[in-house]
């Protein structure tokens, strides 16, 4: 998702050639969500995800025998693990500005 996002701003202003023309002023918030909020949201998010598999496999392989570990090795554990670790990738970046003062 994060060379996703940027695509259709790419495409337009390198591809179909708006590079020539002024951006029109409503492209302008689109153009910073599509080029620098989502693709930075979804990259924290991949390398967050990558480390709660490293985690998941660590106690599979080592805790594997104990209860927490069945427990950890659900479905709905997973699905509730990334579902928080993107809310707390969307709120890492809510609350950052890229802009300086």
């Amino acid at each position: 998702m994060t060379g996703v996002w940027p695509l259709p701003c790419n495409v337009y202003f390198y591809v179909l050639g708006g590079h020539a023309d002024w951006v029109p002023a409503s492209w302008c918030f689109a153009y910073d969500c599509l080029t620098d909020y989502l693709p930075t949201i979804f990259h924290t998010a991949s390398i967050w995800l990558t480390v709660l598999l490293a985690v998941q496999r660590y106690v599979s392989v080592c805790h594997s025998a104990s209860a927490a570990a069945r427990r950890f090795r659900t479905v709905d554990t997973a699905v509730r693990a990334i579902a928080g670790v993107m809310a707390v990738a969307v709120m890492s970046h809510v609350f950052c500005s890229s802009t300086a003062p």
